[in-house]
């Protein structure tokens, strides 16, 4: 991360909350190390993308804005995003970075996940202490959830093949809109 912190110092971006650096990342083809990139990714990417230097990278900058995806490459990026945030061989993510990701990754303009707030709402809260990791799976079906579930939540199927926290979070939903009334 030490290059990747420079590289964003350089920059005078944020890794904290600017998705462009990951984008980025996603782009030079950072998939051989969870949260790093190799030299020879970098230089290959560099090349890819027809970028020879700082100033070419921070020209670019504009175009990483993850909003001029399609939604399908929008989805490997968001795939992408869980892969590389990995902690060495890991196969999920604690849950507070999984937070923090969703943050970076979900806000912005293009509104690809309107239910957004409450999810993380919901991660916040006491009931989902059991959920302290989140597989690959869940991160990935999240997303999908959030381009097929109204905004109510009313055409959610409980007996689809979604994953048991997202189950849990709309029972959370329906409950917590119960109690409203």
């Amino acid at each position: 991360m030490e290059g990747i912190g420079k590289l964003c110092e350089d920059l005078g971006i944020d890794p904290q909350s600017d998705v462009r650096i990951l984008v980025l990342l996603w782009r030079l083809g950072a998939v051989s190390v969870p949260g790093q990139i190799s030299k020879e990714e970098f230089m290959t990417g560099m090349r890819a993308m027809g970028l020879s230097n700082l100033e070419g990278i921070r020209s670019a900058l504009p175009s990483l804005d993850p909003g001029f995806l399609e939604h399908s490459k929008f989805k490997d990026f968001f795939h992408w995003v869980f892969q590389f945030s990995r902690e060495g061989t890991n196969k999920t993510i604690e849950k507070e970075i999984v937070l923090e990701m969703l943050q970076i990754v979900l806000s912005g303009g293009m509104n690809r996940a309107p239910h957004l707030e409450l999810f993380l709402e919901f991660m916040n809260a006491p009931i989902t202490e059991k959920h302290k990791r989140i597989t690959a799976d869940q991160w990935d079906q999240f997303l999908h959830f959030e381009t097929v579930t109204s905004s109510d939540m009313s055409n959610y199927d409980e007996n689809g093949a979604w994953p048991i926290l997202l189950d849990d979070f709309v029972e959370w939903f329906r409950t917590r809109e119960r109690e409203k009334k």
